[in-house]
């Protein structure tokens, strides 16, 4: 069981900064990723939520995704 437990604190910390992360997001963004990664809606599906067209939403995710491998770098950065 010990030696569990530097995994599971190193899976905390990093979701921990995944949340940092997503809260720093736009609003229209975040809920972007909300929408596909989390609940799992198509690009289309989530267009619809957001009142936007799929290729907006795929514009979106990606501005979302290339934000958060930033800011993931930056926070990784500042534990280091």
């Amino acid at each position: 069981p010990a030696p569990l437990a530097p995994a599971l604190l190193e899976a905390e910390d990093r979701a921990a900064a995944e949340r940092a992360a997503l809260a720093r997001l736009p609003e229209r963004q975040r809920a972007a990723i909300a929408l596909t990664v989390y609940d799992g809606l198509s690009h289309a599906e989530a267009g619809l939520v957001l009142d936007v067209s799929a290729d907006a939403l795929e514009s979106l995710v990606a501005r979302a995704r290339r934000a958060l491998r930033i800011l993931l770098a930056d926070l990784k950065e500042d534990a280091a």
